[in-house]
């Protein structure tokens, strides 16, 4: 779930998402063309495309569905401040007032674990890169081979 969170993390919040733009919080659709022309649904995209993932291969994810139906409804609801702004400035100015998503789902870790899940075995080793699993590279660095 920690890794989950991350990613969201790095590739939306840290990459400058401007989520309060995005999700219209505080606006009235049809009042602002303009604005309008930037709500996005585009955070949910990406919980949708993770949800299918899940659908498909349970056992590899330690969340299940509730777990990002509580970040989709996390970043519609306004409760925490993890979604409610458009830069990381307005985040850390508002922090002491806005708690954060992720303390709550790691505090609350299982109900949101999936019992489907499987963790990996620990030894790695039997998933290391092997000559003939490079096949690809192989064929592109040689192609008569």
């Amino acid at each position: 779930m920690r890794g989950f969170a991350r990613l969201v993390e790095k590739d939306f919040v840290a990459f400058g998402h401007p989520f309060a733009t995005r999700l219209a919080h505080g606006r009235e659709r049809g009042g602002d063309r303009g604005a309008d022309d930037q709500a996005a649904p585009i955070l949910v995209q990406f919980l949708d495309a993770a949800f299918q993932l899940t659908a498909l291969f349970p056992e590899h994810f330690e969340f299940g569905s509730a777990y990002l139906v509580a970040v989709a409804d996390a970043a519609h609801g306004c409760r925490f401040g993890t979604f409610l702004f458009d830069t990381e400035g307005d985040r850390e100015a508002h922090a002491p007032h806005a708690p954060s998503l992720w303390a709550y789902l790691d505090h609350n870790r299982a109900h949101f674990a999936s019992a489907a899940y499987r963790p990996p075995a620990p030894d790695l080793a039997a998933r290391a890169p092997t000559a003939d699993r490079s096949r690809l590279f192989n064929m592109l660095v040689d192609p008569d081979a």
